[in-house]
């Protein structure tokens, strides 16, 4: 199995109420840094930051193609 678990964190943009942004932050209980560049290919909103080894995904707004 590639993955085991996983915990989601939501987070809110600090003491900024004119941003209508909602951080949802998932730390993986496994390494699957050889998968991100492939996701990224196939997904659709995602921007992938290889240093970091940070598979970001974008639903509307700021760092979304659709916006």
């Amino acid at each position: 199995m590639l993955l085991k678990s996983y915990t989601l964190k939501i987070e809110f943009p600090p003491c900024d109420f004119s941003v209508q942004t909602v951080n949802a932050i998932a730390e993986l209980s496994d390494d699957i840094s050889e998968v991100l560049p492939y996701l990224n290919s196939i997904i659709e909103g995602c921007t992938y930051f290889p240093d970091a080894g940070i598979l970001r995904f974008s639903k509307e707004g700021k760092g979304s193609k659709d916006a």
